[in-house]
């Protein structure tokens, strides 16, 4: 787990694809219809230089963004 200003972000195993991947959960102040706009196009996105986007999930006041998982070396 590795605290941010705006959110935390965890590890975790992607079983289905055999990933590892990062999830990052941030307190969601509103309900925002906006969200689901921003994820799509994330999703879209296909460059080496963005960190890749997989999916997204509200779970009671959490957005939790699951992207790659990057290690810095």
């Amino acid at each position: 787990m590795i605290p941010r200003a705006y959110g935390t972000v965890y590890a975790a195993f992607d079983n289905k694809n055999k990933r590892v991947a990062a999830i990052k959960k941030i307190q969601m102040k509103t309900d925002s219809i906006e969200i689901p706009k921003e994820c799509e196009i994330l999703r879209k996105c296909d460059n080496d230089f963005i960190v890749r986007y997989y999916d997204y999930l509200t779970v009671e006041n959490e957005l939790w963004v699951v992207i790659n998982h990057v290690t810095h070396h």
